[in-house]
């Protein structure tokens, strides 16, 4: 199945340099950064991408809340490794724990949309 991606696996794959512990100038081994991806956020760029776009694209969603690429990342990031607030904040570089706590579960409530929608045509197609 062809994806028109909102956002691509390379541009997810930028806004990660700096999670994974790259400077946004530095130029690592596409593998390297593909691997330390997969690591930081439990799923491929690709399938990041993927999701991303499935998620912008669900009827339900209130447009309040503008879903920006890099909350994604940071929703993946805790809900892999569930650190503390204060190692998120620092790992992900925002000072404000109020701000990443209000996207983090946004992004998190969304997935859970998309993870029902999904079940939901499962059952209705069979």
């Amino acid at each position: 199945m062809l994806i028109d991606f909102k956002v691509t696996p390379k541009e997810f794959l930028t806004l990660s340099k700096e999670i994974c512990g790259y400077s946004q100038t530095a130029h690592p081994k596409i593998e390297r950064l593909h691997d330390k991806f997969k690591i930081m956020f439990g799923i491929t760029a690709e399938r990041c991408a993927e999701i991303f776009t499935r998620i912008e694209l669900l009827p339900s969603l209130p447009k309040k809340l503008d879903l920006q690429p890099i909350y994604m990342l940071w929703a993946l990031h805790f809900m892999r490794a569930y650190p503390k607030l204060e190692v998120l904040c620092a790992t992900i570089k925002v000072g404000c724990h109020k701000v990443v706590m209000k996207y983090v579960w946004a992004c998190i409530n969304r997935l859970a949309l998309l993870a029902y929608d999904e079940v939901r045509d499962l059952n209705e197609s069979s």
